[in-house]
């Protein structure tokens, strides 16, 4: 089980136990949008940012939802505003939803994901839990 310890400064900084979750969800929601033929880069983009905006984080979702893998690691087409390129079977890519919180600490989670035809298949198994102590 790997889990994430949190202390800055020996104190809790902003909601981090319930912004870790809504970044968690929106990322198992990114993955289960993931299906070939039925959504574009840009828009998967905006799910995740959609959701993470309704729940009141949308200012700290300042980067891109994730990229292509392939020879490299940040390859295109990325998953961001004006990449139109609809996702096909087996491309492969990074969710990685994240939120900075009071402008102190960033929180994210990346998963290298596959298209498939009724979702996104992540190729990593771990357990995603968070102490904050």
């Amino acid at each position: 089980m790997t889990s994430l310890k949190v202390n800055i400064d020996g104190q809790r900084i902003g909601p981090v136990k319930e912004v870790n979750v809504e970044v968690m969800k929106v990322q198992r929601l990114d993955i289960i949008e993931v299906i070939t033929g039925q959504i574009t880069c840009e828009d998967l983009n905006m799910v995740a940012r959609g959701y993470i905006e309704e729940r009141g984080y949308g200012e700290g979702f300042r980067h891109r939802l994730g990229h292509s893998i392939g020879r490299d690691v940040h390859e295109h087409p990325y998953l961001m505003p004006g990449y139109k390129e609809v996702l096909q079977k087996n491309m492969t890519f990074t969710i990685e939803p994240s939120v900075i919180v009071d402008n102190k600490m960033l929180i994210r989670v990346e998963d290298v994901v596959t298209v498939g035809d009724s979702g996104g298949v992540p190729l990593s198994n771990y357990s995603k839990d968070i102490i904050v102590f």
